[in-house]
């Protein structure tokens, strides 16, 4: 009985048809998340390249900010230069600038910083579904997939003391 109700209560009724009629709204609101999200990304690892290299971390900490910087600043360009906005372009494009910040994030919170809890990745896998609208099995399959990933990555270079924080947190 209660397992119907927290079914019923997760489920979206979104028809395809209901998806279709909403689809130009949804492509013109992700279009303009994605070239604000990739802006603040490239405001915030300039920062991060600037804080880091002041603050003397390892040179690999500085580079990795530094390279999404520049890999972010090409994306913006293209996105804005490249003018064909079909839906199933920026549904694509948004999924692979949302990988290319996970795994930053999952780098930066496993193998670059193994002695620290991985911060980063939680904070950015819980919000990246808060910028853009896609069909809700996608997402679910897209954060399980970096959840999963960032796991192994936690198991393959995290140290023991938080492993068992990085797992738990990465799991919820």
């Amino acid at each position: 009985m209660y397992l119907k109700e927290l079914i019923k209560f997760f489920r979206i009724d979104l028809t395809n048809e209901d998806y279709l009629a909403i689809a130009d709204t949804v492509r013109r609101e992700n279009y303009m998340s994605l070239k604000t999200l990739a802006f603040l990304t490239i405001l915030f690892t300039f920062v991060m390249s600037v804080v880091s290299y002041a603050a003397h971390d390892p040179i690999s900490i500085t580079i990795l900010h530094v390279s999404l910087m520049l890999i972010a600043g090409l994306f913006l360009l293209f996105i804005t230069h490249y003018k064909k906005n079909s839906h199933q372009l920026i549904i694509a494009e948004i999924h692979i600038f949302c990988a290319l910040l996970l795994f930053y994030a999952i780098i930066l919170s496993t193998y670059l910083n193994p002695d620290h809890p991985a911060v980063s990745f939680v904070a950015i896998i819980l919000a990246l579904p808060l910028f853009f609208t896609d069909k809700p099995k996608h997402m679910a399959l897209f954060i399980c997939f970096f959840a999963l990933l960032f796991l192994v990555f936690s198991f393959l270079f995290d140290d023991r003391d938080v492993l068992l924080f990085d797992c738990v947190n990465g799991i919820i």
